[in-house]
């Protein structure tokens, strides 16, 4: 599979970083429908799309074919981390983001105004994100991932390939909670991290990381202790203690 660059507005000048987008499907048509659409709106950039499809047995093909410019490939996976790690090996971008199937941008000119070309040394750019009517504005840094929370939505998080490289994998050991364990990894090796003050994605929400189980609470606390050792483990602990009486 190859990436294609877009063309018109999406070819917005050789100067300007090649941004690839990459989106993982399984049986979500009418969702892919909306990403791609929000993803080919995007406005004074330089493009590439990627979707990496599961294997979808609905409508999903004809959608993609519907989409010329965006390359794609259909085969089973191992899930969703595996398919981004695809993705991965597939794109040609000089920044990534990870747009999957039912998420979209939250604007035509999110990109642009991320004015990534200034920021060559950030590892990672991210800004807030939309859940249906609430708009959610990123944590701190630090203070979120000790606590075993991710700062901010995936969707709203740009990643600098060129300057990462092969730091920019998702560690399938992980199955649920590897968008966690990547940004923790990042931190820990000391990429820096920028934030902007606006919406980048709508997040659809629902996925297999929405959902609480043991293996996520396994997944969670295994990068916190691989990551920041017992103190990380007690903040953990403790705010989910906390985030549990609230609820009650």
């Amino acid at each position: 599979m190859g990436a294609a660059e877009g063309s018109g507005a999406h070819d917005a000048g050789s100067d300007r970083p090649l941004v690839s987008v990459i989106s993982v499907v399984r049986n979500h048509a009418d969702g892919l429908q909306r990403t791609l659409a929000s993803v080919w709106s995007q406005e004074g950039v330089r493009l590439e799309s990627v979707v990496v499809d599961g294997g979808s047995t609905d409508a999903t093909l004809d959608v993609l074919k519907a989409f010329p410019e965006t390359q794609w490939s259909s085969q089973p996976d191992d899930g969703p981390f595996d398919g981004m790690n695809r993705g991965l090996a597939a794109v040609n971008g000089d920044w990534v983001v990870f747009m999957n199937a039912g998420d979209t941008f939250a604007a035509p000119d999110v990109l642009e105004r991320l004015q990534l070309r200034a920021r060559g040394q950030a590892g990672v750019v991210y800004g807030a994100v939309r859940i249906k009517d609430r708009l959610y504005r990123p944590q701190d840094v630090a203070g979120a991932l000790r606590r075993g929370v991710i700062f901010g939505c995936h969707q709203s998080m740009v990643f600098n390939r060129r300057l990462l490289q092969k730091q920019l994998s998702y560690d399938e050991r992980f199955p649920v909670y590897a968008d966690y364990e990547l940004v923790a990894r990042l931190f820990h090796q000391g990429v820096r991290f920028e934030a902007v003050d606006f919406p980048v994605a709508c997040f659809e929400g629902g996925g297999m990381s929405g959902r609480v189980s043991l293996r996520k609470r396994l997944d969670k606390y295994r990068a916190v202790w691989r990551y920041f050792g017992a103190s990380g483990m007690v903040a953990a602990l403790a705010h989910r203690a906390f985030a549990r009486g609230k609820r009650l």
